[in-house]
């Protein structure tokens, strides 16, 4: 029995029937990554795609698509005023694009591979660190934090926003703090220096160590001081917003 022929998918086809399709369902990815959908449909088609050798168009337009949802992450950031919510409006956006980028990373599994394979036929290494949800997340910083419009407001606002964040009494889940700072440190390392004793509370290893007697004092000067003054007061057993983190 002979196996069915496969359609042929032209790039006009994939431009009008095949994108539009994809494009929306990022979308919706984008704004909800929570959505219930058919992963196994949407990697179907990517299959199909990417199999017509349509990898380069699916993968400009992607990015594409990405770059104008930043920019309109950019422009809300800009027209937020400048109060202590930014940092934790900034913060759920920041998790929310993330969280979006790994199903992403999923959906366009054989798209990633195929790059790679064609990145290796053009005499090319793999780059582990070109990998989708590594470019994904990368852009994130690159478009919105280190965005220059208006002299680096982002940017500003931000380290101005961390520095609040670290007041015992502003309100923030500190499952969400974590994640957020974590996510920060894993794009660019960089990102400490808007903190660094924050960033110190959730990175391992990132402060070299003192050697054991310094770091037992510290230890014991704070352990004493919780003595006469009580565990903080505020949001450290705040119910968490973000199960699914």
């Amino acid at each position: 029995m002979k196996a069915p022929p496969i359609t042929r998918i032209t790039a006009t086809q994939y431009s009008t029937e095949c994108w539009p399709k994809i494009a929306d369902m990022v979308k919706k990815i984008l704004l909800n990554p929570q959505l219930k959908f058919s992963q196994a449909e949407f990697m179907s088609l990517v299959y199909k795609v990417v199999g017509q050798n349509h990898s380069n168009l699916l993968f400009d337009d992607l990015i594409k698509l990405i770059s104008n949802h930043l920019e309109e992450i950019k422009r809300f950031f800009l027209e937020l005023p400048d109060d202590q919510q930014f940092g934790l409006r900034f913060a759920q956006h920041f998790i929310i694009y993330r969280q979006a980028t790994f199903v992403l990373s999923v959906g366009f599994n054989h798209l990633e591979k195929n790059l790679l394979k064609l990145q290796k036929h053009d005499g090319q290494p793999p780059n582990a660190s070109n990998t989708l949800v590594i470019l994904l997340n990368k852009m994130f910083g690159d478009k919105v934090i280190l965005a220059p419009d208006h002299n680096f407001q982002i940017k500003n606002r931000l380290s101005t926003s961390l520095q609040t964040i670290s007041h015992p009494n502003y309100q923030i889940d500190p499952n969400l703090l974590m994640t957020f700072i974590k996510g920060l440190y894993s794009i660019s390392r960089e990102y400490a220096d808007l903190n660094p004793q924050l960033f110190e509370m959730y990175i391992p290893c990132l402060r070299p160590t003192r050697g054991l007697q310094e770091d037992s004092r510290e230890t014991n000067t704070y352990l004493t001081n919780l003595q006469y003054q009580g565990f903080p007061v505020g949001n450290c057993f705040l119910k968490r917003k973000f199960d699914s983190i």
